[in-house]
């Protein structure tokens, strides 16, 4: 009745905690598992394996297509003299500040700098 118990968790109750896709994942690996464990004594591991490899290409597709950034409109409490805040206000449209967000990987550095204006 354990394994039951542990089943009916990860299977059945796990949707109203995890993504869509993390939840076919779950019955991807369920299937694999049970489907190699019938062909050979090695089936939880072989499973588990391929389903650990789709999981990494999936994440590895999800971050890759979200956005690396977003442009945040900010304000100094600084005070400044009146000429700094002239110079300030002339480059106003040449100075962005951006906020990094989620996993940055090796790839993104070049998306990021296309995407940037110069």
């Amino acid at each position: 009745l354990f394994g039951v118990d542990i089943m009916s968790d990860w299977l059945i109750r796990s949707k109203r905690m995890v993504s869509r896709v993390e939840f076919l994942l779950i019955w991807v690996s369920f299937v694999l598992v049970m489907g190699l464990s019938d062909q050979s004594s090695f089936g939880v591991i072989q499973g588990m394996l391929i389903g650990t490899i789709v999981m990494a290409f999936v994440f590895a597709v999800q971050y890759a297509t979200r956005p690396v950034y977003k442009k945040r409109e900010a304000r100094s409490a600084i005070v400044r003299r009146v000429s700094e805040v002239q110079a300030l206000q002339a480059l106003r449209g040449k100075i962005a500040q951006i906020q990094f967000q989620g996993f940055l990987f090796f790839g993104v550095s070049l998306q990021t700098a296309m995407q940037l204006p110069q």
